[in-house]
């Protein structure tokens, strides 16, 4: 048995007969499709190009933090180191503590959602918690 070349074989082609507002429907639909895809293409170039720009301002970001980091520890090396006795570093610990304790203190409770009476009450007794102090 003799097998046909791909040449011999015979196409069957389907034609279809399309009326002219449906061929020129399908035109229009065929070409919105294509500009589409042609500005989906544009915003994806210019996704690409932004973000590479992106990239290689992070990358000069980061080059300058060196930089200014590598100059600060230059002039910390050349200023003169400063030796505080005992006393006054135990005197700065407990203004240090008074001040967190100060702060701390004067936090205030957030406010409750609800009605504006609730909301009167608490503010008065916020008041009074700060004519009290």
């Amino acid at each position: 048995m003799k097998k046909k070349k791909s040449s011999q074989k015979k196409e069957n082609a389907i034609h279809i007969m399309l009326s002219y507002p449906e061929a020129k429907r399908g035109k229009i639909d065929l070409l919105s499709s294509e500009l589409a895809l042609l500005k989906i293409s544009r915003n994806i170039f210019n996704y690409k190009k932004n973000r590479y720009d992106e990239f290689s301002k992070k990358l000069l970001i980061a080059k300058r933090m060196k930089e200014v980091r590598l100059n600060i520890n230059k002039i910390k090396n050349l200023l003169p180191h400063l030796k505080i006795p005992e006393l006054l570093k135990e005197k700065e610990g407990l203004v240090e503590k008074v001040e967190e304790e100060a702060i701390t203190k004067t936090k205030m409770k957030p406010l409750v959602r609800g009605n504006v009476e609730g909301q009167l009450q608490e503010i008065q007794e916020r008041l009074n918690q700060l004519q009290g102090a």
